[in-house]
C-alpha cells in the first residue's frame, strides 16, 4: 500500500547491484595498493577501472530499451514478447561487443597511449585489457539479461548476482597475485583474471535464471531468431540513452587523461 514503500521495493536492490558493480573496480583498486609494489600498478588500475565501470554505458543501447519493452509486455500479459526481446537485446548487445572487441584489436593501444599514462603504466594496462576484453560477452550477457530480468519485475536477481561477481573477483583476484593455496602467483596479471572470472559467474547465474524459467521470462530457441521490426523497436528506444551514456564516458576519460598527464 502507499507510494514509498513500493518505490523502496523496486528501487533499493537495484541500488544494492549498482553499488556492488562498483565494487568491482574497488577491489582491484584495494588489492593493487596493498598487495603490488609500485605506484605504476595503482594508476594503471585506475585507467582500467574507468575502462570497466563505463562498459554500463555501451551497452545501455540494449539494457534500458529491453527493460522497457519487456515491462511494457509483462504488464499485458505477453510472455512471449518478453522472452523474444530479450533475446533481441542480447544479439544487439553482442553486435555491440562486435564492435568494441575490433576496436580493441584496431587501435587499442593507441586509445591507452591516449589516456596519458606513463609507459610502465600503459603496459600494466594493456596486458590487463587483454585479458579481461575476452570476457566483454558474460559482462554484456549479466547487464542486459538482468535489465530483462527488472522488466519483468525480478528486482533482486542482479543484487544476487553482483554479490556473487564481487566474491568471486576478490577471492580469485588476491588468490592469484599472491599465490594462495598453492595457485599460481600472476602479480598484476592475477587480478585481471579474477576479473574475468568474476564477470563468467555473472553471465553464467544470469543465464541460468533466463533459461530456467525461474522469473518470468524463459528463452527459447525460436526467441533467438532476429526479429528486425522487434530490434528497430529496441533501437529507438535504447540509442538516446546510449548516445548519452557514450558521451558521458568520454568526457571522464577526457577529465582522466588530463590527471593522468600531471604525472
Amino acid at each position: 500500500p502507499g507510494t514509498v514503500r513500493p518505490l523502496l521495493v523496486l528501487a533499493v536492490p537495484v541500488l544494492i547491484e549498482q553499488t556492488l558493480a562498483l565494487g568491482v573496480g574497488l577491489t582491484d583498486k584495494w588489492l593493487s595498493g596493498n598487495l603490488l609494489p609500485g605506484p605504476e600498478y595503482l594508476a594503471a588500475v585506475g585507467l582500467v577501472a574507468y575502462c570497466l565501470a563505463f562498459m554500463p554505458a555501451v551497452f545501455a543501447v540494449a539494457s534500458v530499451s529491453v527493460t522497457a519493452v519487456v515491462a511494457r509486455a509483462i504488464g499485458g500479459g505477453d510472455l512471449h514478447t518478453a522472452a523474444h526481446a530479450t533475446a533481441q537485446a542480447l544479439l544487439i548487445g553482442g553486435s555491440v561487443v562486435a564492435v568494441l572487441l575490433l576496436f580493441a584489436a584496431v587501435a587499442g593501444h593507441r586509445f591507452i597511449d591516449l589516456l596519458g599514462l606513463p609507459e610502465a603504466s600503459s603496459q600494466l594496462a594493456r596486458s590487463y585489457l587483454a585479458i579481461v576484453l575476452p570476457a566483454l560477452p558474460a559482462i554484456m550477457f549479466t547487464q542486459v539479461g538482468v535489465a530483462a530480468l527488472r522488466g519483468a519485475g525480478e528486482m533482486t536477481t542482479g543484487m544476487v548476482v553482483m554479490t556473487v561477481v564481487n566474491i568471486v573477483n576478490a577471492g580469485a583476484s588476491a588468490a592469484l597475485a599472491t599465490g594462495w593455496g598453492g595457485l599460481p602467483r600472476l602479480g598484476w596479471e592475477g587480478l585481471a583474471w579474477g576479473t574475468a572470472f568474476g564477470s563468467g559467474c555473472g553471465a553464467a547465474m544470469t543465464a541460468a535464471v533466463l533459461f530456467s524459467g525461474r522469473g518470468r521470462l524463459r528463452l527459447t530457441a525460436r526467441d533467438w531468431i532476429p526479429d528486425t521490426p522487434l530490434a528497430k523497436r529496441l533501437a529507438r528506444v535504447g540509442l538516446p540513452a546510449g548516445w548519452d551514456g557514450v558521451a558521458h564516458a568520454v568526457c571522464h576519460l577526457g577529465f582522466l587523461s588530463i590527471v593522468n598527464r600531471l604525472g
